[in-house]
Parts: structure tokens; sequence; C-alpha cells
């Protein structure tokens, strides 16, 4: 569940906000577009599951690592 709303806040910023933001440079969107994915879930992750931020951390990262893979399919 806490998942699926880290998901449903971060997806808009990644798909629309910044693509507008960073027009010029499709390597900055997908860069600061990730790394904003990535440290918003941990920081929902680590508050709402309570999780410790190593444990936080490392459940963002292999869930952004999956959907970036799993997009380009």
């Amino acid at each position: 569940m806490i998942a699926a709303l880290g998901t449903l806040c971060t997806i808009p910023y990644v798909w629309f906000v910044f693509p507008t933001v960073f027009w010029y440079s499709l390597s900055a969107i997908i860069f600061i577009g990730e790394s904003f994915a990535f440290l918003f879930e941990a920081l929902l992750y680590k508050i709402l599951g309570k999780l410790s931020w190593k444990h936080a951390l490392l459940f963002s990262l292999l869930a952004n690592i999956t959907s970036y893979f799993l997009g380009k399919i």
C-alpha cells in the first residue's frame, strides 16, 4: 500500500513536471526525476512504513530500478 502511494505521488512529477522543466536534456530528466522518486519514496517508507533508513533506501532503490527497467519493455 505504501509503495503504491509513493508511486502515485512521484509519477506525475517524473512524467510531466521534470520533462517540462528540463526539456533540453533527457539525461537530466532521468537523473533528477529518478533521484527525486528514489528519495521521496524512501522518506515515505521510513515514516509511514516505520523502516530503518537503510531498509527504506534499499527498498526504494530496488523498487525504482525495477520500475525503470520494466518501463523499458
